[in-house]
Formats: structure tokens, C-alpha cells, sequence
């Protein structure tokens, strides 16, 4: 049963945080969102993506 299983570990904020100021990358936060994101806030998630898939577009980065 699933209530069986260990708890799943979320990456701390602040490693979160060391990660994406090594790759240059945004920290984005989503408040209660916890492990499934997508399935709480589908909108903010669907916009995030766009934003990230446009910025790697070497035809928008000319």
C-alpha cells in the first residue's frame, strides 16, 4: 500500500537555492505545491515550461 512507503525527500530550500546560482538558473517556488506541482497548479507549471523551452530557442537568442 502507499501509505506504507517511506516519505519521498524534498530537496532543501537552501541547496535548491546553491543550484541554481551555479548553473545561472531561476529558483522558482511553489508554495504547497510539495511533490506534485504539476497536479496542484497546472498553469503556473504549463507557463514556467514555455518560458524555459523559449529561452533555449537559439532562434530567439540571436
Amino acid at each position: 500500500m502507499l501509505r506504507d512507503l517511506p516519505p519521498i525527500a524534498v530537496s532543501p530550500y537552501e541547496r535548491s537555492r546553491v543550484v541554481a546560482d551555479l548553473t545561472g538558473g531561476d529558483l522558482v517556488l511553489n508554495d504547497g505545491g510539495e511533490y506534485i506541482p504539476l497536479a496542484r497548479d497546472p498553469v503556473k507549471v504549463d507557463l514556467l515550461l514555455r518560458e524555459f523551452v523559449r529561452a533555449c530557442d537559439p532562434r530567439r537568442n540571436r
